[in-house]
Parts: C-alpha cells; structure tokens; sequence
C-alpha cells in the first residue's frame, strides 16, 4: 500500500503509529518505509507499507 502525506503540521510520525497500531490491533505487522520525508525536505511524505501475519 502505498501512502502520500502533506500538511503544514509534518505530522508524519503520528501516520506511522496509526498504522503500525492499526496493524498490531488486527494481529499484523506493518513494514514501513518512507523514501520521502516532508522533515528531510521533501514536498510531501511517501509511506510504503507492507502487511504481514503478526
């Protein structure tokens, strides 16, 4: 799954948690990774996430 984030605020950090709780919740692991990064200069976050059996 692939997810793009842009906001003023550069909340990323809190994208990450929900989706790493939302996973842990249905009894999953979440794989993120993050080539993009509004906090390293980016125009907009690219979160790439992949889902697995927990």
């Amino acid at each position: 799954m692939r997810i793009e984030y842009s906001s003023p605020r550069r909340l990323c950090v809190l994208l990450t948690g929900l989706v790493r709780g939302t996973a842990a919740h249905y009894g999953e692991k979440a794989v993120i990774e993050q080539p993009e990064c509004m906090l390293r200069g980016d125009a907009a976050c690219l979160f790439e996430v992949r889902f697995s059996a927990g």
